[in-house]
C-alpha cells in the first residue's frame, strides 16, 4: 500500500472522540516497568480526539503554584510526519479548547529537553486567565496583499481558515480593491483598519453592510 505524501492535500474533517480502548495498543518496545505503567495511566486519564489529519490527547494538569487546572494537548499527525504549521496548532487549540483560551508552547532549557518523536505539545491556560506577555492590542489578521504593502510576506488563507473561527479574515484589502480598483493598497488597508476599530466584534455581522454603504462613494479629490 502506497504511503500518502505528507504534503498531499487532506481535508481537515470533523473531530471525533476516540475511547481509550479503541485506538491502537501502546507499543511495548522500549517501555518496561514503571514507564509502561505511566503510559497506560496517561492514556486512561486523557481524552483522545482525531480528525482527518491529527490525533490529540487532552489531559488535565495541575498548576500547583496557582492551584489551577490547565489542559495539556499532546498532538501528532496521523501519518507521524512533523508539524510546523502554526495555523494548524492555533486551530486545534481553538476547536478543542475554545476560541478565547490562551495556550503556550514551551522551548525548555537544554537540561530539560524532551525530543523523542514527531509529537508536539500545547498547554492551555484556564478560561479567563492570560499571560502577562504577548500581543494585547486586539485582533490583527491580514492577507498577502496587505503584507506586501509593508515589505513582508504572508501566505494566502485557505477557505477553511476563514470560516466561523476567524470570520474577520474574510475582510481583506484584496476584497476591497476588487470593488474599488482605483483605491491603493494603503487606502484599502486604512479603510479596513478603521472599520475594525469601529465595529470590533461586530465586524462579523455588520462588516459588509458598512463596506457596501461606503464602497461606492467616489474617492475624495485631493
Amino acid at each position: 500500500m502506497k504511503r500518502r505524501h505528507a504534503n498531499a492535500r487532506i481535508s481537515w474533517g470533523e473531530w471525533k472522540f476516540i475511547p481509550s480502548d479503541k485506538y491502537h495498543p501502546i507499543k511495548t518496545k522500549g517501555l518496561v516497568g514503571e514507564a509502561y505503567e505511566q503510559a497506560v495511566e496517561w492514556r486512561k486519564q486523557s481524552l483522545r480526539y482525531e480528525n482527518n489529519l491529527y490525533a490529540v490527547n487532552i489531559t488535565e494538569v495541575n498548576d500547583e503554584t496557582h492551584g489551577e487546572m490547565w489542559q495539556w494537548l499532546s498532538i501528532k499527525r496521523l501519518d507521524r510526519e512533523i508539524i510546523r504549521d502554526w495555523r494548524h496548532l492555533q486551530r486545534i487549540k481553538t476547536e478543542l479548547c475554545g476560541a478565547e483560551r490562551e495556550a503556550i508552547e514551551i522551548f525548555p532549557p537544554e537540561s530539560q529537553l524532551v525530543d523523542t518523536a514527531n509529537q508536539f505539545h500545547l498547554w492551555v491556560l484556564p478560561e479567563g486567565r492570560f499571560l502577562s506577555v504577548g500581543f494585547r492590542y486586539g485582533r490583527s489578521v491580514g492577507d498577502a496583499l496587505q503584507a506586501e504593502h509593508y515589505g513582508a510576506r504572508q501566505r494566502a488563507f485557505e477557505l477553511e481558515d476563514t470560516e466561523d473561527r476567524t470570520a474577520n479574515v474574510v475582510f481583506t484589502a484584496s476584497d476591497i480593491q476588487e470593488k474599488r480598483p482605483d483605491w491603493s493598497v494603503a487606502e484599502c488597508t486604512e479603510f479596513l483598519f478603521g472599520l475594525q476599530q469601529l465595529l470590533g466584534e461586530g465586524m462579523r455581522d455588520r462588516g459588509w453592510d458598512i463596506i457596501n454603504a461606503f464602497i461606492n462613494k467616489p474617492k475624495k479629490e485631493e
